[in-house]
């Protein structure tokens, strides 16, 4: 990938758009990028990696937002846009920020492109210009990822050594992200993942063979067998145990026969017992049934007279119905007499309140009828008033002006004054920030010094804090090994006297059965010369376990403490070995420390105040700049406020003039408003007092006559409800006569509802059905129990009850022999299965850790299979290196890969040594010079670049970019650097460099210059010799 174009817009300090054309280089492919601090020089290769890879070049420049320009324009989005060429081929690329203007709500503009350049024109070479697309073909074009680039192409300030100098584990991280290891490392996450997960089933499956193993204590009852005399040793195989249990299947089996045939004949004599219990309970039924309809019989005989009266009742009640239409009839005509009553009343009541409302009214009527003249004299006061009020108007807007024009004066003359004070304030800060910024400027001159300073501490002082904090780890472990084998030792005594007391508590109880002439079940002796007779306490076997097994925990925990102890004592050693190495003695580790810390905190504090110099810096600048702006905004302020101030004077003379046209006693026209106003509303209220006048005496004398004729008609209505009334009362006499009844109470107790009525057919219908339907069935079932007593059932039921216990204990003992049975064969079953289950998993799980174990690295070089193949990596590049670090270095040094064990016993392998041929010694590459460190570093860079070449064969590295690092560097080892530069460039590569050397810069053919404008901002110029 070669450069041709670079254009960066509001991007760090460039404030507009800034384009570099590497084309101005010519046939020169070497040049210097020079310029101030902090002018932009680093913020070019920042440009380039965001156009390319939409990140900045350097780790500390992570975040890509904060590149925006603190100079640009609110409506210029940052932008950074690459024209390359690569294969012949010419490529365009833009990436372009979001950015939140002023006023709105988020942030728009963001753009992304990438087209291929053809004579004909742009082409796009993706489907849809999106950054994961647009990512994607950039890699697939220059064949390298985005650490690739940066580790072999731009090498980043002080980044670019991290390859030599960082422990294994940092470089097998750069290493991953360059050779794309990550692979072997996810094949052994997988497989310690199916480690875990096979160990995690073989546990299970040991857990499920226990379980089946306890259960057959539970499902299976304990009788004298082979299964059980195993069970109670606790030491048996699994092939034992499936035996045992076919042996008690067979058991099962032979008892299963025998409790059904026993079963089946107790069934038999329980059925046929049954059989004659529910004959006698059925014809005891019978009897008693017959007995209890007897009697009902007899009891419903005993009520017919009741049921006579009923009917004679119900007969009467048929009669009165006819007459309840017409005593209905009656009563409604008597309620309508009284409601016409009430009707009349209330209208006689109405109509003598109207007419005393008319008299009233008509009295008020006349009082505003008299008001004419005064009606007529406020709507020539209304009139007169309205017409004074464009007069007053045109007055209020004059004064509406004189007013405003009096207020801007003073607020001009505010102003001016303020700011006069104002720009004396910022005088007198101006100052007080030169003053602040020549002392920060004195105090951080020994930065550059402290940091190397801190630089050389670090290790030192990190070697010691990890031994301080080992060794007090170590000092712990030892304080709990010597107080847990204290407290193991007590419980191993104490278990060896509780078994010397159960051992006496035995041979106590065995001579105490000891019979003469009988042998001893010790020896076999039948004679016992002297047996022991003292009464021993017992001593329960199974406390005695207990406590065999408390004493057995502790000896564990105290095994395994101690064993912690001794790896953390490896651990120490070697962090002790460390120490040696670095020349770190005991005494001085903790001054180290606070050094270190020190001297951390000072170059925190100066990085701060050179941070805060540069930011007064500008903010001079600025303020500068912002005085004399301000200096030519009081001359005009001052001018515009003697204008003011004479348009104020004559506006007052105008005013004055037109207030004297007009009435003395009316002084504003708010004045005025309020007098039209209240003319207006007492001409309003006269009007509406006269309008409410004669509403009321139409509606009054409306209501009079509604009340007249409401009257009569009542009158009319109340006469003739009471001839109807007296009609219906002779119908109803009339008809109580010729139904039969001697008096009207004689018909009031004869009448009944219809429900009432309906209620007492049925009881009637129901008695005479009842006696029918008895008479029926005891006729029908007087033959079946003649000559028939009641049986006693006690007999019967206590010997039906007998047989059925002993029918459901045969039936609950062979169903207890089939389930025993049935458990017995599942048992072997289950066992048989997790047992072959579990042989599986061992072998698998066998197969898994081996490999896991080969592929993480358990072997004496602690080396991983990803490690092993970054070391061939490594290699290769080291060969590659050592061609140009060799005559770089006059043939004085030459890099090695180093296997030496990294401390706390850490994976290892990926170590650099240098051999130096002056000393013929070997040592680390920590302890080269900066410039050595710098010329080494270079080498691995470019031999790294050599490698991914050889490997992938479609990339061309046609560019390299190097920031800073040349500052280290000796008169001699400079040229020899800037040799290895110009055999580059002559292969064809285009070489940038960021430097402040002056040798460097005479030797260059070209320089890109990068200056700060005095507004603060940047720009670049090619200069070629």
């Amino acid at each position: 990938m070669k450069p041709i174009q670079l254009k960066m817009t509001a991007f760090g300090p460039y404030k507009k758009t800034e384009i570099i054309d590497f084309r101005e280089l010519g046939d020169h492919r070497l040049f210097v990028i020079s310029g101030a601090t902090g002018a932009g020089k680093t913020t070019i290769f920042d440009g380039i990696s965001f156009a390319l890879y939409g990140s900045a070049s350097g780790e500390d420049r992570a975040d890509i937002k904060e590149i925006r320009s603190d100079f640009a324009d609110d409506d210029t989005h940052t932008s950074a846009e690459l024209i390359f060429e690569i294969h012949n081929r010419q490529y365009r690329v833009l990436r372009q920020l979001a950015h939140r203007k002023n006023g709105n709500k988020t942030a728009t503009g963001e753009s992304f492109e990438l087209v291929e350049i053809l004579p004909t024109g742009e082409k796009p070479v993706v489907e849809s210009q999106k950054v994961g697309e647009i990512n994607k073909k950039i890699e697939d074009i220059i064949g390298l990822s985005k650490d690739q680039f940066k580790q072999i192409v731009m090498l980043p300030q002080g980044e670019f050594r991290k390859l030599l100098t960082s422990e294994t584990e940092n470089k097998e991280a750069i290493l991953r992200k360059i050779f794309k290891t990550e692979s072997y490392r996810h094949i052994a996450d997988q497989l310690k993942m199916k480690k875990e997960e096979a160990d995690k089933q073989l546990q299970q499956a040991i857990a499920v063979r226990n379980l089946h193993t306890s259960k057959i204590a539970s499902t299976l009852p304990k009788r004298e067998s082979a299964l059980f005399e195993i069970l109670e040793i606790n030491q048996f195989n699994m092939y034992q145990l499936v035996d045992a249990l076919k042996v008690e299947v067979d058991f099962y089996d032979q008892q299963i026969t025998e409790d059904e045939a026993n079963y089946k004949a107790v069934g038999k004599q329980f059925e046929d017992k049954q059989r004659q219990q529910f004959e006698a309970i059925t014809l005891n039924r019978k009897i008693e049934a017959f007995k209890e309809k007897e009697q009902k019989l007899l009891d419903l005989k005993q009520k017919e007279p009741l049921f006579i009266e009923k009917e004679r009742e119900l007969a009467a009640a048929e009669k009165a119905s006819h007459i309840i239409p017409i005593e209905q009839y009656y009563r409604a005509a008597k309620q309508k007499v009284l409601q016409k009553e009430g009707t009349y009343e209330e209208a006689e009541k109405s109509e003598q309140k109207i007419k005393l409302q008319l008299e009233e009214v008509t009295a008020q009527f006349v009082v505003q009828q008299q008001k004419e003249t005064e009606r007529n004299d406020s709507l020539k006061r209304v009139m007169h008033l309205q017409s004074l009020e464009p007069i007053f108007k045109d007055l209020e807007k004059q004064n509406q002006i004189k007013n405003q024009l009096q207020q801007e004066v003073q607020q001009l003359q505010a102003v001016f004054t303020a700011q006069v004070q104002q720009h004396e304030e910022r005088m007198l800060a101006l100052q007080a920030i030169e003053e602040q910024s020549a002392t920060l400027e004195e105090t951080i001159q020994p930065l550059d010094d402290k940091v190397d300073q801190l630089a050389q501490l670090k290790d030192r002082a990190a070697a010691f804090h990890q031994w301080s904090t080992q060794q007090k780890k170590v000092q712990d472990l030892k304080e709990q090994v010597i107080t847990k084998e204290k407290v193991y030792m007590e419980a191993q005594q104490k278990a060896k006297a509780e078994h010397d007391r159960w051992v006496a508590s035995q041979a106590s109880i065995l001579a105490s059965q000891l019979v003469d002439g009988a042998p001893c079940p010790v020896c076999g002796s039948t004679e016992h010369v002297a047996k022991h007779e003292e009464t021993v306490e017992v001593v329960d076997e199974q406390q005695l376990e207990k406590i065999r097994k408390y004493a057995s925990n502790l000896e564990q925990q105290y095994f395994v403490t101690n064993g912690q102890l001794q790896a953390e004592m490896q651990a120490f050693n070697a962090l002790e070995q460390n120490l040696q190495e670095l020349s770190v003695t005991v005494e001085e580790g903790p001054t180290l420390t606070n050094q270190y810390q020190e001297l951390f905190a000072n170059v925190q504090q100066l990085k701060k105040e050179k941070e805060l110099w540069n930011q007064l810096k500008e903010k001079t600048k600025s303020q500068k700049q912002a005085v004399d702006e301000f200096q030519l905004q009081l001359q005009q302020l001052e001018k515009t406020y003697q204008t003011q101030l004479q348009a104020l004077n004559n506006a007052t003379a105008i005013y004055d003039e037109k207030r004297k046209s007009i009435p003395q006693d009316i002084t504003s026209l708010h004045h005025l408003y309020q007098l039209t106003n209240e003319a207006t509303q007492q001409r309003s209220q006269l009007v509406e007092s006269w309008t409410l006048a004669q509403k009321r005496m139409q509606l009054a004398n409306e209501q009079n006559t509604t009340a007249q004729a409401n009257l009569q008609h009542a009158i009319t209505d109340l006469a003739e409800s009471r001839k109807l009334l007296e009609q219906a009362q002779d119908d109803f006499k009339q008809a109580v006569e010729n139904a039969g009844f001697e008096k009207g109470k004689d018909y009031l107790a004869a009448r009944r509802d219809e429900p009432q009525c309906q209620k007492l057919k049925e009881e009637c219908q129901q008695y005479k059905n009842s006696i029918h339907a008895l008479s029926t069935q005891i006729d029908e079932e007087k033959e079946q129990v003649a000559g028939k007593e009641l049986m006693d059932l006690t007999i019967l039921s206590a010997a039906v009850n007998q047989l059925k216990q002993a029918y459901e204990i045969a039936f609950e003992q062979w169903n207890n022999s089939k389930k025993y049975r049935q458990n017995a064969h599942q048992l072997i079953i289950d066992l048989s299965e997790i047992s072959k289950n579990i042989t599986d998993l061992e072998a698998s799980c066998g197969r898994i850790i081996g490999l896991y174990d080969l592929l993480r690295g358990q072997n004496h070089m602690k080396i991983s299979f990803e490690r092993y193949v970054q070391i061939e990596y490594l290699e290769q590049i080291i060969h590659a290196a050592n061609e140009r670090l060799k005559p770089l270095s006059n043939g004085q040094f030459n890099l090695i890969r180093s296997d030496r064990q990294e401390a706390r016993g850490k994976q290892s392998g990926l170590g650099l040594d240098v051999y130096d041929a002056y000393t013929g010694q070997t040592r680390d590459v920590k302890t080269l010079s900066g410039g050595e460190k710098f010329n080494a570093s270079l080498c691995l860079a470019l031999g790294m670049s050599d490698v991914i070449q050889s490997f992938q064969g479609n990339i061309r590295i046609d560019t390299m970019f190097i920031d800073e690092g040349f500052g280290t560097l000796d008169e001699e080892s400079l040229t020899k650097a800037i040799d290895t530069l110009i055999d580059l460039q002559k292969s064809g590569r285009m070489i940038g460099v960021i430097s402040h050397v002056a040798e460097l810069k005479a030797a260059m053919p070209a320089i890109l210059e990068v200056s700060k404008s005095r507004e603060g901002h940047s720009h670049t110029t090619f200069h070629v010799k």
